[in-house]
C-alpha cells in the first residue's frame, strides 16, 4: 500500500525518490502523475536514461505518442545502447504511422538483445501491424 506523502516531505526527496513515486503511480495506471513525477525526477537529473524511458511509458499509455518518441530520442543519445529506448520508440512510431522509423527502431533493439522476447513479440506484432500500411 501506497503511504500518502506531504509536499513539505518532498522537499527532501532527490531524482530517485520522484522516479519510485512515479513508478507506483504508473502501476496504479495514474499515468498523469506519473508522468509529472517523472518529469520532477528529470528536472533535477537529466542524465537518467531510465527517467526518460519510463516516461515514455507512460506517455504511451495516455496516447501521447509524439512526446513518448521525443523522451525516447533523448534516451538514446543518452545512451545508444538502451534496448529500451528504441523498442518503446519503436511502439511510439508505429503508433504514429511512422512504419519506416519504427522498423529502425525495432531493428536497433533486436540487435542489441536477440534474444529478448518482449522485443520479439513486438516485431512480430509489428510485421502484422504494417499490412494496415501497404
Amino acid at each position: 500500500m501506497a503511504v500518502s506523502v506531504s509536499d513539505s516531505e518532498r522537499d527532501d526527496w532527490g531524482a530517485e525518490d520522484y522516479k519510485a513515486a512515479a513508478n507506483v503511480e504508473y502501476k496504479k495506471q495514474s499515468y498523469l502523475k506519473a508522468i509529472d513525477m517523472y518529469s520532477t525526477a528529470i528536472g533535477m537529473d537529466s542524465s537518467n536514461v531510465a527517467y526518460f524511458t519510463n516516461r515514455a511509458a507512460a506517455y504511451m499509455m495516455v496516447k501521447q505518442f509524439e512526446n513518448a518518441l521525443s523522451d525516447c530520442e533523448v534516451a538514446m543519445r543518452l545512451d545508444p545502447s538502451s534496448v529500451k529506448a528504441y523498442q518503446r520508440a519503436g511502439k511510439a512510431a508505429l503508433s504514429l504511422g511512422k512504419v519506416n522509423l519504427a522498423h529502425d527502431n525495432f531493428s536497433k533493439a533486436l540487435k542489441l538483445d536477440a534474444k529478448n522476447q518482449n522485443i520479439s513479440k513486438d516485431v512480430c506484432l509489428f510485421y502484422c501491424d504494417i499490412s494496415c500500411y501497404v
